[in-house]
This record gives structure tokens, C-alpha cells and sequence, in this order.
């Protein structure tokens, strides 16, 4: 069910909803032999989500996620994404991803992180 109203949130451009959304889809699933296994849905749904977000430039709306303690692994989640997008973007264009990963990361005071490796 969160996966849906989150497909239809993204394609409203309710990317507050979206995030909302994904923060209700599970961390974990059982697997085929029974094992916790990490929740696919919940992962491509960021991977999209961020995709987007670049895609339409608007890097102000991650800046504005209300990221609590209860979403840090979310976050952590959503610039493992922001960083791959970076190593696979031209950084010499203008408003290239790395130019955008780096105002996210200044925006949040994470000022090590926003020199990207």
C-alpha cells in the first residue's frame, strides 16, 4: 500500500507525502528462507525519490525533509544515493549533482561530507 501511494505522491510532485510514505514502508522482509532481508521495495522507492528530486533540480526539498532520529537511516540511505549520482554525473556542467550534493550537505552543517571522495 505504501508503495502505491508513494508512486502516486511522486507523480503529483508531493515529494513531502513521497517521504512520508517511504518512511512507512518496511525496513526489513522476510525472506525466501525465512531471514530478514532488506526491505526492495523501500530501496528502489528512495532511489527513485532522490532520481527525481536531481532531475528536476529540486535539492531545496531534500534540504527541507523533516529528518528526525526515527529517519536517520533513511538519510543515510538518500546520500549513499546522492553520492552515487554524483560519481556518475559530469561535474564540470552547470548545476552538475555534485554542485547539488554539496549545498545539500552545507545546508545541514555536514560540511565533511559535502567535499564528496
Amino acid at each position: 500500500m505504501s508503495v502505491l501511494g508513494f508512486k502516486n505522491a511522486l507523480t503529483l510532485g508531493d515529494y513531502e507525502s513521497a517521504f512520508q510514505f517511504i518512511l512507512r514502508m518496511p525496513r526489513e522482509s522476510k525472506g525466501a528462507n525465512r531471514d530478514m532481508v532488506p526491505g526492495k521495495e523501500r530501496e528502489s522507492s528512495i532511489q527513485t525519490f532522490v532520481t527525481r528530486i536531481l532531475e528536476n533540480k529540486d535539492v531545496d526539498v531534500l534540504v527541507g525533509l523533516k529528518i528526525d532520529s526515527f529517519a536517520e537511516r533513511v538519510r543515510d540511505e538518500i546520500e549513499r544515493v546522492l553520492h552515487a549520482q554524483a560519481k556518475l554525473s559530469d561535474p564540470m556542467t552547470e548545476d552538475s549533482v555534485y554542485q547539488m550534493v554539496y549545498f545539500y550537505h552545507l545546508c545541514r552543517k555536514n560540511y565533511e561530507k559535502g567535499k564528496l571522495e
